[in-house]
């Protein structure tokens, strides 16, 4: 039960050593899967590690939410804001002075109309730092903003506790007030952006800055034709980076153009897909590999998520570094899944051999959705960086195409 409490990873785990022709052997358990009796007894013994695991996570979870409607503090570092205070032998939270003045601040520069990366950049020029030290990012603002613990609801696992007669339990003096929280999530609404990763832009997720080689997102009002795309590490998570912009009503186009330039060409068409015949046949060991990825980075999010519920975050930053872990984990899992869904299946997208055997590839293109666009440029396209601007170049000359290098998936000589 040290390697694994989930049956299902268990099976993975002792199929990948089987095919490794590896033997695991528990000397004080009686494992040893060279044999079938020992791989039973390793089954058996994982069935009941799996059900005490379960049985764990229930009288947590049932803890929790017995000390959350009891309006009792349930364990693990405050909110920002906040500070525990043991009163008649319970945890609760009292209001922390300092913060609660630089989380007002930050309500009302956000509700006045500032964006989120505006206030992070004004609290950290100030030498304001979370709880723990780190500079503030647009995340961790955005989340700490639209938390309801700020108005003094208890909150578990992201959603507001409630009495067993249904009331929300609200036992904490608010850091602002109810009619300020209330405006506070009206503005969010109102602004709310559409991410590329959910249908936003046209090559997110293999777009990179050239300054730093970080990945670059994108994030478009509701509403809005298109997004700018930036540098992550600079525009996100405040890192050292001086930061790309480049917007995608520039981008866009170019990149559209390069891959019908490529298409349109017969001979480049017929070579796409040789090798894209190609690399269906070496396909098995790869999916299996990137299968493995997307397993392990899973395992690795629930792991932390446990954490999360037990209030053990085994990090010396607390709260600000499981949040900082939790966004690198997820990360991992999207790019681990992205690599998974581009190798299911087809090389890519099935649409894309839909494209390539059209015979007007710009009429084609217009009957396919954004997601499918996106799937098929990436199936040609493994990474485009963006480089800064050169230096004496006017935007009146148009979009600087030499900012742009892509590295495609097959040779296009």
């Amino acid at each position: 039960d040290r390697l694994t409490r989930r049956l299902s990873e268990l099976g993975d785990v002792l199929d990948a050593f089987s095919k490794a022709s590896v033997v695991l052997v528990g000397i004080s358990d009686g494992v040893d899967t060279s044999t079938s009796a020992g791989r039973t007894t390793a089954e058996i013994l994982g069935t009941i590690a799996s059900a005490e695991s379960r049985n764990t996570t229930d009288r947590v979870l049932a803890a929790q939410r017995t000390k959350s409607k009891e309006g009792k503090w349930r364990g693990g570092p405050p909110p920002y804001g906040y500070a525990i205070e043991r009163q008649d032998n319970a945890s609760r939270l009292v209001i922390d002075p300092a913060q609660a003045k630089h989380l007002r601040f930050a309500a009302k520069r956000f509700i006045k109309g500032d964006s989120i990366g505006s206030i992070c950049r004004a609290l950290n020029d100030a030498g304001v730092r979370s709880v723990f030290g780190n500079p503030w990012s647009e995340p961790v603002l955005r989340r700490l903003l639209g938390s309801p613990a700020i108005a003094g609801f208890q909150v578990l696992k992201g959603e507001i506790v409630h009495d067993d007669s249904g009331n929300p339990v609200r036992p904490y003096p608010p850091v602002v007030d109810l009619t300020v929280y209330m405006a506070l999530q009206d503005a969010m609404k109102s602004r709310a952006v559409v991410h590329p990763q959910h249908g936003g832009a046209l090559v997110s997720g293999f777009v990179f800055c050239g300054l730093c080689g970080g990945r670059m997102i994108g994030a478009s009002s509701e509403g809005s034709t298109g997004a700018n795309y930036r540098c992550r590490n600079r525009y996100q998570l405040n890192k050292s980076c001086t930061g790309v912009v480049v917007r995608s009503k520039s981008l866009e186009p170019f990149i559209t153009e390069v891959f019908f330039e490529l298409l349109e060409n017969p001979k480049t068409r017929k070579r796409l897909l040789r090798a894209l015949a190609s690399a269906s046949q070496s396909m098995s060991k790869s999916l299996s590999d990137a299968k493995t990825q997307y397993d392990f980075h899973r395992s690795r999010l629930r792991h932390l998520d446990a954490q999360h519920a037990d209030g053990k975050f085994a990090y010396a930053g607390g709260v600000e570094d499981f949040s900082d872990a939790w966004d690198a984990a997820l990360g991992q899992v999207q790019e681990a899944e992205t690599a998974l869904k581009a190798l299911s299946g087809e090389p890519s997208d099935p649409r894309l051999s839909q494209v390539l055997a059209a015979q007007d590839l710009r009429e084609e293109w217009k009957l396919l959705t954004l997601a499918e666009r996106r799937a098929a440029v990436n199936a040609l396209m493994r990474k485009i960086t963006i480089n800064p601007t050169r230096p004496g170049w006017n935007s009146r000359q148009g979009f600087d195409h030499d900012r742009v290098v892509i590295e495609f998936t097959w040779s296009p000589r």
